[in-house]
């Protein structure tokens, strides 16, 4: 079965990235020693390191493909050498053990073609992310003296091991190391991961507001302080309050991102059923307007360390934008993101499986930390019927970020430059919301897709949230 595949067809040309595909570039010295090294995420459609390409390919290859290459017209890029890693990365579960092939067309193109003592590589890595990302397994296979001007087939097996593997990190994709001013340039298209795993047949969309009834969890070392689990017949505003408009109230025309969405207080828009809050963005054809529903706990529940869980499915449709995040009690050090942002879970589109964990802050200058992890086909974050749980552990010197108790990313303060003063430290609220539209999703939203005011709506196109849960640390 196919575990993932891209060919590159759905980029517009004009985009600036190519998520969910990954960077990550080192620099070594003239001597060969490292020298430091930086992530890209994601990946840029741009004059270094990845870009869409386009005119040279066949009828299998369609009308883009990637190019993957080292610029060393860059300042910052002329050193002894150059390694660029362009690649996909999943967090591997225990659901994903088996064996796999990693197949891919690959063509050294008419000019800027990869040259010795350049080389280039295709590559399947995993790391551990509790020994600092160190690698413990890595097979790659040559591609600097490829056929030139002629697309070719390639593959690279490999397997995940049930009892090794999940809690670990796998990357694949493409590296080059550039060695000297020449260029190093490959075309890469059809990428394809297939496997044994031979996953659950999927089950028909439901519209009967599906909940699994899940309820806050114990944890070794953390005691249950607040939660809500949605288990009356209206919403607790003890807990939760209404955002409304398009966000010029609050001083963000547009919610800050050039959102289209109404936020209000409908009940078509907000509900609980089943012992679940059920967020529903739905299109009005007589006016042309998205309405949707955002809520907070500003002024009600507050956080401040500890650990927070929520158990939760997004809606996949064209254009939308589920988050799970929080925004700070007070605006102490300025406004945004002086005083800091920390989002949980964002997703966009129909993307579900591809999670993004970030924090904003920055006085003098914005800045971010942050992953986008791509989970298999196996535990897509719109499982309506079991639900995926995300929890942040928040301590004083960091964050950690977990799905289903397994580790994504993990941020230490001390790392992060521009950090002072830190807003981290303070109390933050929570905030529950479907945009439609604006800067995050890679789609235009199409009214047609998504639930109206007449027809039954499948819970594929919710934000459901069973529980949000407040522990605080033993000491």
């Amino acid at each position: 079965s196919v575990f993932d595949a891209e060919d590159f067809e759905s980029f517009s040309p004009e985009t600036t990235n190519l998520a969910p595909w990954k960077a990550y570039i080192n620099r070594f010295n003239s001597s060969g020693n490292y020298q430091d090294g930086y992530q890209v995420d994601p990946a840029p459609n741009g004059p270094q390191i990845s870009a869409l390409a386009s005119g040279e390919g066949e009828v299998e290859q369609g009308d883009q493909y990637l190019n993957v290459y080292s610029n060393y017209d860059d300042g910052h890029h002329q050193v002894g050498f150059l390694e660029t890693n362009v690649f996909l990365e999943y967090s591997v579960i225990d659901t994903m053990s088996g064996n796999y092939s990693f197949t891919f067309d690959a063509k050294r193109p008419s000019s800027q073609a990869v040259v010795e003592p350049s080389t280039a590589h295709a590559f399947v890595k995993k790391l551990d992310p509790n020994q600092g990302y160190s690698t413990y397994y890595y097979d790659s296979l040559e591609m600097t003296e490829i056929e030139d001007n002629v697309w070719s087939s390639h593959n690279i097996d490999f397997a995940l091991d049930e009892t090794i593997d999940p809690g670990k990190i796998l990357q694949i994709g493409f590296v080059n190391y550039s060695t000297n001013y020449g260029p190093t340039g490959v075309y890469y298209d059809n990428i394809e991961i297939t496997t044994d795993n031979i996953p659950p047949e999927p089950k028909e969309p439901t519209s009967d507001d599906s909940c699994p009834g899940n309820v806050p969890q114990s944890h070794d070392g953390y005691q249950l302080i607040w939660s809500d689990t949605f288990d009356d017949s209206s919403l607790n505003l003890n807990n939760w309050q209404y955002m409304y408009g398009d966000g010029s109230a609050y001083g963000i025309p547009g919610w800050g991102n050039n959102e289209i969405q109404l936020y209000g207080d409908s009940d078509a828009n907000t509900y609980l059923a089943n012992g679940c809050l059920f967020i529903v963005p739905r299109y009005d054809a007589s006016t042309n307007t998205f309405f949707s529903s955002r809520l907070r706990s500003f002024e009600k529940q507050e956080f401040q360390f500890g650990r927070i869980d929520v158990s939760f499915s997004v809606p996949e449709i064209n254009g939308v934008w589920p988050a799970i995040w929080m925004m700070p009690e007070e605006s102490i050090y300025g406004g945004w993101p002086a005083s800091g942002e920390i989002d949980l879970v964002e997703t966009k589109d129909t993307t579900s499986q591809i999670l993004y964990t970030t924090i904003h802050y920055g006085i003098e200058n914005y800045r971010t930390a942050g992953r986008v992890t791509n989970f298999p086909f196996l535990n897509k974050l719109s499982n309506v019927e079991e639900h995926n749980i995300i929890s942040l552990i928040w301590d004083e010197d960091s964050f950690s970020w977990l799905v289903n108790n397994n580790e994504v990313y993990t941020v230490n303060f001390s790392a992060l430059e521009g950090l002072d003063p830190n807003p981290f430290l303070e109390s933050f609220h929570m905030l529950l919301n479907v945009a439609v539209g604006g800067h995050f999703p890679a789609q235009l939203p199409v009214g047609e897709e998504f639930c109206n005011y007449d027809d039954e709506c499948l819970d594929s196109k919710k934000l459901i949230i069973d529980y949000v849960a407040y522990y605080s640390k033993d000491t």
